[in-house]
């Protein structure tokens, strides 16, 4: 349609029925109203009507009587309520949904009211009116009858064309996610099976070829994600599901799923989370996810050496609860040029070209972030220098759980020093500053030649090194120390899964940990060194799983029962491989009927819930598992669905987790570590080799 829209001409024309109206009342200062009715109203489009105290028609124009289609009982002299009887007989004209009603009394108690709202009338030839009166001050009633049939029929055609375009929207939607889970279920098994095959002996040539597999499905899948979420946001149809959530345990999960893409570039994760600032945030943990992942992944994706740092402080928002967030991901890698770095988070940025440049393939990924933050009522930026790196920010306002306090000071009566080695000196100020923070003195040494050196001249009580340095390596350096006789604990960190699951690892090292080291997980390393219980198991049992520390915990050498409810044969082969270096008891079951009777039979310790199979679905099988257990099962919901909210949060069937697929083998076997009963034997039995092929590998 041009011009006005029909809900603008309606209230265009009711402001002129209420001139009109002002103008007919004026005409009662004739002494005669119906000859100030004519002079002022004759030729109308609009009927007019004029009643007097005892609701007889005094006068009205001809569009008054085209109403009731010109019928001859219509003139001056007509009582209301007359009228209304013979419209009522007739069935010429009647109220808006009173077709098949008497609706007689309604409309002549209606002119007694004080107030006369106004009624829509529908005409037997299709017409249809709009019905205004108003009391005049002689005791009568002035009527006015606007033909809106028109504006109507526009009106409820545009109404029409936006419930078509929303059914369209819905549609679209609906049909994208049904496309993202019905791609996204076979890309398990492509994403998978590489997974595996990159851990198996290949030659240089193999290996190139099972990782292109890899990445390039891994690339797919976040186009995938991409334009579901960007479908979402141009119908503004994304919203937001705040909740209370741990923003350092969320960027350590992050940084962990990104680490073995790091790990293959040689280049280094680190996260430097503010000392002071509290960890518990409510805000949407899924898109805030998704946004660090976009920055995390562009940034190790555009660096081919040195590091990636996360970087998170906050400062409290006067007389609130609230904090605003920073959250910056700092680089070294290639940086942006500067004529690109106006467009980086504009939309369809995806030409990659030769000079591999990063403004140049940044996708979809940065414009969904920018949408993200904006929504979230933040601003994200960008500052960048071509060839020295780049730094992605981004900050919200979020309410915090809890005032920020500092993390208690351990006993430094036996642990007062503590000697920190890593090539990397960023690393080396991150773990000063924590350390420092317990109450401890700290000594810094860049190579394991530096810190033997240091160790000559200085006292120091606990020994925390790196892995993976050049010249000598941190198990080098363990195990130089040990041939000496030093009997010192030493706490090593690794961004390598294969060393936390090394029995050699327990033989040199007091404690092995997974880098970037969250401060609870460090915490509770020295705890643990001093011989107390440590105070925070649930970063503890994720982040520390050396075999000597499985050891203790297990009172039985029966294995882990878990059950895995999946149909796609494809899906249980890659689920059977991730965890064939286990020492579980894993079962099958091809449908939810099956899974139900095998949770009976089988007992299982832990059970992985596909959610969409046939027969029965993961919800019911789960609703009916949790009826039938007498103590609580940890149960994993598994889902080729990206909408999280729509698929895989089903309060009623209780889930303990969400796993989406494809499955990542470090993720599984995380779950699993994290659920395993202290009835079960270890999970890991790796040959003695381990570590040293761990290390080579690295």
């Amino acid at each position: 349609m041009s011009g006005q829209s029909a809900i603008e001409r309606e209230r265009a024309a009711r402001k002129a029925a209420e001139a009109k109206l002002a103008v007919l009342e004026q005409s009662q200062k004739y002494k005669d109203p119906a000859v100030g009715l004519v002079v002022a109203l004759a030729d109308s489009a609009d009927g007019v009507a004029i009643w007097d105290a005892s609701q007889t028609l005094l006068a009205c124009n001809e569009a008054y009587k085209g109403v009731f289609g010109h019928h001859p009982f219509v003139e001056p002299g007509i009582k209301y309520a007359d009228l209304m009887d013979l419209t009522y007989q007739e069935r010429m004209i009647w109220p808006e949904g009173f077709r098949d009603g008497d609706w007689r009394v309604s409309l002549k108690d209606r002119r007694t009211s004080k107030t006369m709202p106004r009624i829509i009338l529908e005409s037997h030839d299709g017409r249809w009116f709009r019905l205004q009166n108003r009391h005049t001050a002689t005791g009568g009633t002035l009527s006015m009858v606007v033909d809106i049939t028109k504006s109507l029929a526009e009106h409820r055609e545009t109404q029409r064309q936006m419930i078509e375009a929303e059914a369209a929207s819905r549609a679209k939607s609906a049909f994208l996610a049904n496309m993202s889970h019905e791609i996204r279920t076979p890309m398990n098994g492509v994403v998978g099976m590489a997974d595996l095959l990159c851990e198996t002996t290949l030659d240089d040539e193999q290996t190139l070829y099972a990782k292109t597999i890899r990445n390039s499905a891994e690339a797919l899948l976040v186009i995938i994600n991409d334009v579901l979420d960007y479908s979402k946001l141009e119908a503004e149809k994304l919203v937001l599901h705040p909740e209370t959530f741990d923003l350092e345990h969320l960027i350590h999960e992050v940084v962990m799923l990104l680490q073995p893409t790091a790990q293959d570039k040689g280049v280094d994760l680190l996260v430097d989370y503010d000392l002071f600032l509290p960890t518990h945030f409510t805000a949407d943990p899924g898109r805030l996810r998704q946004i660090i992942t976009n920055l995390l992944g562009n940034a190790v994706k555009f660096t081919d050496d040195g590091h990636v740092l996360v970087r998170v402080t906050g400062l409290p928002v006067s007389d609130s609860t609230e904090m605003r967030l920073h959250i910056a991901i700092e680089d070294t890698g290639i940086g942006i040029p500067p004529d690109r770095v106006g467009a980086i988070f504009g939309q369809y940025n995806q030409v990659d070209d030769v000079t591999h440049q990063r403004g140049n393939s940044t996708g979809l990924g940065l414009t969904i972030s920018k949408e993200l933050v904006e929504l979230m009522g933040g601003e994200i930026w960008v500052d960048s220098e071509q060839g020295e790196g780049s730094v992605f920010g981004f900050h919200i306002t979020v309410p915090h759980e809890a005032a920020p306090t500092r993390l208690r000071q351990i006993d430094t009566a036996d642990l007062r020093s503590v000697l920190v080695v890593d090539d990397l000196d960023v690393n080396l100020t991150i773990l000063k500053k924590q350390l420092q923070n317990f109450g401890l003195s700290v000594h810094c040494a860049l190579s394991a030649k530096a810190a033997e050196e240091l160790l000559a001249q200085t006292e120091v009580d606990l020994i925390i090194t790196d892995h993976l340095m050049p010249e000598t390596n941190g198990l080098e350096f363990a195990q130089s120390l040990r041939a000496k006789k030093d009997k010192r604990p030493i706490i090593l960190l690794s961004s390598n899964p294969l060393v936390l699951r090394s029995s050699d690892a327990s033989k040199v090292f007091d404690v092995v940990l997974q880098k970037p080291l969250a401060r609870h997980a460090l915490l509770s390393s020295l705890d643990q060194i001093q011989g107390r219980r440590p105070d925070h198991k649930a970063h503890a049992k994720t982040l520390n799983l050396t075999v000597a520390q499985q050891d203790t915990q297990s009172s039985s050498d029966r294995p882990m029962r878990i059950l895995t409810a999946e149909d796609n044969a494809t899906n249980r082969l890659v689920f059977e491989k991730m965890t064939k270096d286990l020492n579980v008891d894993l079962v099958f079951a091809h449908d939810g009927n099956e899974a139900v009777d095998l949770f009976r039979s089988h007992k299982p310790d832990l059970i992985f819930m596909d959610i969409s199979m046939p027969e029965k679905d993961g919800y019911t099988a789960c609703r009916e598992i949790r009826d039938l257990e007498t103590r609580p099962t940890p149960i994993c919901a598994l889902t080729a669905h990206i909408d999280i909210e729509a698929a895989s949060v089903d309060h009623s069937a209780r889930f303990d987790r969400t796993l989406t697929k494809p499955l990542k083998k470090g993720q599984l076997l995380e779950m699993i570590s994290e659920f395993r009963p202290k009835t079960a034997a270890p999970l890991f039995s790796l040959p003695q080799s381990a570590l040293h092929q761990a290390d080579k590998a690295g």
